[in-house]
């Protein structure tokens, strides 16, 4: 297995605390990886096509910036709430079987 590949294990597989998660308190790090925020990659998967409906809408409807910017913000709001929903959900339904994967025994719910 090649170091990327080991790297990306780890990271998946809820052990990570390095970069900005090792600036939180340690009491914080389930959730956060709970909720996958270290990376982003759900959140943004989420977002993205989101965010261009709004620019396109706004593009189409002559909105003001403002109101741009206000839908982007509540649009990331419900991105993030929704991303997380999905990732504990599946943590749940896969918690017996991440207790017996190796590179999953040491995510937040099997712990």
């Amino acid at each position: 297995m090649s170091s990327e590949d080991c790297s990306v294990a780890q990271q998946y597989g809820g052990n990570v605390n390095s970069g900005w998660i090792a600036v939180l308190p340690d009491s914080w790090l389930p959730y956060v990886q709970l909720a996958r925020l270290n990376p982003p990659a759900g959140l943004f998967l989420i977002y993205f096509p989101h965010l261009f409906g709004v620019l396109h809408a706004a593009v189409l409807q002559q909105s003001p910036p403002y109101h741009t910017l206000q839908k982007s913000v509540t649009m990331l709001g419900g991105s993030f709430f929704v991303s997380n929903a999905i990732h504990i959900w599946d943590d749940l339904i896969d918690a017996p079987l991440d207790k017996l994967v190796e590179r999953t025994r040491h995510r937040p719910i099997p712990r």
